[in-house]
């Protein structure tokens, strides 16, 4: 169900305000981060750096998601690779053997300076061993392309927890190095996925062990999800109708609600096999916009929003 008018505002409120008042730290983190030598110093020197720096476990997590997502590019021929071979990368790993594991696979991620999620989230968690701080590798699910939409599961993605003053805080290193556009990857640094709220993390993220949701979330619920952009996770706009991400078309109709819209807000709608978009007329004194949109199509299809251009979220569209 994606209906936020009332707990997620709260909750995204709650991170900008903290986000603000931690921004100030966190650039002071990463500057000095950023500062270290670029030649390949070995992890030991990298370790040794942090340690002498940083003093709080808080400070050397984010040091640490800093410094690989700065510095380790998504490998997108190992992914491919993975995909054809099926394989996950600790699938014959036993736990008495974790710290050897992880040692060799740090390792060669940080030689290579290169992997993928989980190359990422390993190396994440043996700097943090190395440096003190209490750090998990989650294995779970990514909603990140259209068929995930209606899906209990996903792209199997690997991502990090860190227990810090009684509590675990999530993150996703992987996602914060870069994105990736028709199989090239382009660096850019977004920490929108450090320390996130579980609630929001939730949105694309969902663990297989389902203690490490750290919500009330279920399952079920992530395959209610559409499939949510960037734009939507900094947003305060709100989707009240459809409240599930497959949408099935009564009388040839699409019913959209949205919520919180500002006056300078453009709205607009495309389908994606249809290969047409329109502009949606709102009233601009209304911070509600609700919409009808014709379908008289009997393919299954996918509708996506955008709001001022941007992306926002992605529907399935099946009819009766």
């Amino acid at each position: 169900m994606i209906h936020l008018p009332i707990k997620y505002i709260f909750v995204l409120l709650f991170l900008i305000i903290h986000l603000t008042i931690d921004a100030q730290d966190f650039y002071k983190i990463d500057s000095i981060v950023l500062q270290y030598p670029d030649r390949k110093t070995s992890l030991d020197e990298l370790v040794h750096f942090i340690k002498n720096d940083f003093d709080t476990d808080t400070e050397k997590s984010r040091a640490i998601f800093t410094w690989i997502a700065h510095h380790i590019r998504y490998d997108v021929k190992k992914y491919h690779s993975y995909l054809k071979s099926k394989k996950k990368n600790n699938k014959n790993v036993k736990y008495k053997n974790r710290f050897k594991y992880e040692q060799k696979v740090a390792n060669n991620t940080y030689r290579k300076r290169k992997g993928i999620c989980g190359d990422y989230s390993v190396l994440y968690q043996h700097l943090c061993d190395l440096t003190g701080v209490e750090c998990a590798v989650i294995s779970g699910y990514a909603k990140t392309s259209l068929k995930n939409i209606g899906s209990k599961s996903g792209e199997r993605h690997a991502w990090n927890a860190v227990y810090i003053d009684h509590k675990w805080q999530l993150l996703d290193v992987t996602w914060a190095a870069g994105y990736l556009s028709e199989d090239t990857f382009y660096p850019s640094f977004n920490d929108y996925y450090f320390f996130t709220n579980p609630d929001m993390f939730f949105l694309k993220h969902f663990p297989r062990k389902t203690e490490w949701v750290l919500t009330d979330k279920t399952r079920e619920d992530f395959k209610d999800l559409p499939l949510i952009n960037s734009y939507f996770l900094w947003s305060l706009v709100s989707i009240n109708q459809p409240e599930k991400g497959t949408i099935k078309v009564e009388n040839n109709k699409i019913v959209i609600y949205l919520s919180n819209i500002k006056f300078y807000d453009n709205i607009s709608y495309s389908f994606y096999n249809q290969g047409y978009g329109e502009i949606v007329k709102k009233n601009a004194s209304d911070d509600n916009c609700r919409f009808e949109i014709d379908y008289l199509s009997k393919k299954k299809d996918y509708l996506s929003i955008y709001i001022n251009s941007q992306l926002f979220a992605t529907y399935k569209i099946k009819t009766r």
